[in-house]
């Protein structure tokens, strides 16, 4: 007999209820760990005391923004009653760390094959060892556990290369993760590994959406503190301004790309119509913006250089603008803008999209802020 399945925030961990797996005689709450290379499960792990009693305890529901779990017994009531009960969970478990990447190469995009090789903290003996896939470039690996990691990239044509990663101290330890290689006209090659949990990507629920005052924070272009306390005594909000001050300085690299003035590439008026909703906004980086009637010729120099499958574009009035991923929050976003830079690509800003049209960055980060 086994009831009531949960997972926790990322999947990996099974949560149920069994008179089995050597439980007291009731049911009592298990756990599982999904290993994301083997595609297999853990042996059951029973939870033990405060979640299990010599009576029935069942339905183990963990709450990782509230770090807080919910799960419901008979230990205090009699046949045809229960208690719900609530108490503190941190996900404590060490899990492994699990990456879900790709592999880019920065002016050859057909190149999807590397050679991955990771030790940790400058231990010779390898963590992991693996071949990216020879079509779309993606792996899957699992690390031990947080820490520092040396990682060895050898692809053919191009020198070895090696990149320090540290993974933190998470409650959730599933990875988005993106490594670019380049090689400059002057034969210098780069590489560049960026990392995102599952959560700061947009893949488990709208949740992500919502924008910290970390996030709103770090608009402030090297503001002091200082600076900051000056602003509030005269009655301004830092982070707003901040917002605000990024937004101008999208503008102002759109019109140094597209060699126009700010008010030339205001959002145009059709997109202004559409109510803003956090549903359906995403943050891309622009990479260029040229001349419409250079399409085919824009394009196929762009897809040498970057995976198509990564790009989009979008024309307004005049200009065909590309750009680079489709991120649910400002944060990743920003990540993806530092990779590309490293990988390339320096003259790039983020814009926000509302329902497929552009918007201004202020009001999407004030949207979010407000949600």
């Amino acid at each position: 007999d086994e009831l009531f399945p949960t997972c926790n925030s990322d999947g990996r961990i099974l949560y149920f209820s069994s008179r089995g797996h050597a439980s007291t005689g009731a049911f009592d709450i298990f756990k599982a760990y999904y290993n994301v290379t083997s595609k297999t499960w853990s042996k059951p792990e029973n939870m033990g005391s405060p979640y299990n009693s010599p009576d029935d305890d069942f339905c183990f529901v963990a709450s990782t923004n509230e770090q807080t779990a919910y799960f419901t017994s008979q230990r205090e009531t009699g046949p045809g009653s229960f208690t719900v009960y609530k108490v503190p969970y941190l996900n404590t478990e060490e899990l492994p760390i699990a990456i879900n990447g790709r592999f880019n190469c920065i002016g050859n995009p057909d190149l999807k094959k590397i050679n991955l090789t990771v030790t940790r903290d400058g231990d010779a003996n390898i963590v992991a060892s693996l071949i990216t896939d020879t079509i779309n470039g993606t792996y899957i690996l699992e690390l031990p556990g947080p820490g520092n990691y040396k990682f060895n990239i050898e692809a053919e044509g191009f020198q070895p290369h090696n990149e320090d990663v540290r993974f933190g101290e998470f409650s959730d330890r599933i990875y988005i993760q993106d490594i670019f290689l380049s090689r400059a006209v002057n034969g210098t090659e780069d590489i560049a590994i960026s990392n995102r949990r599952l959560t700061e990507s947009g893949l488990v629920d709208d949740e992500s959406l919502t924008a910290t005052n970390d996030e709103m924070s770090n608009l402030t272009f090297g503001t002091s503190e200082a600076d900051k306390a000056a602003m509030k005594l005269a009655g301004i909000d830092p982070e707003m301004a901040a917002a605000k001050a990024a937004a101008e300085m999208a503008a102002a690299n759109a019109a140094k790309m597209a060699n126009k003035t700010e008010t030339d590439i205001d959002i145009p008026n059709d997109a202004k119509m559409i109510p803003l909703t956090t549903e359906g906004l995403v943050f891309k980086v622009q990479i260029g913006a040229f001349a419409k009637s250079q399409r085919k010729i824009v394009q196929k120099r762009l897809e040498k250089k970057a995976d198509k499958s990564l790009m989009t574009s979008y024309d307004d009035v005049t200009w065909l603008r590309f750009f680079m991923g489709s991120e649910q929050n400002y944060k990743s976003a920003k990540n993806l803008r530092a990779t590309l830079i490293q990988a390339g690509f320096t003259d790039t800003f983020i814009v926000a999209f509302n329902n497929g049209k552009p918007v201004k960055l202020y009001s999407a980060l004030k949207k979010l802020k407000s949600r």
